[in-house]
């Protein structure tokens, strides 16, 4: 965990943990954020069937409106 600045102050810093530290929050910043891009792209493609679905679904009312049986 990353010292709160209250620590800090009071207890100083020691620059080779705090490097430590910064690399791993970096580190687990990154995963979060591939992770974040990879359900993005899935929404994404979610979304893209939905409208593929949606645009058909109109040409098909479209169809049955224009050639009533």
């Amino acid at each position: 965990n990353i010292p709160s600045t209250k620590e800090v102050k009071a207890n100083g810093i020691e620059l080779g943990e705090m490097n430590r530290l910064l690399l791993e929050k970096i580190e687990e910043l990154t995963l979060y954020i591939l992770s974040q891009e990879r359900k993005l792209e899935k929404l994404n493609h979610h979304l893209n069937q939905y409208k593929g679905l949606e645009q058909r679904i109109k040409q098909l009312e479209l169809n049955s409106v224009q050639s009533p049986e």
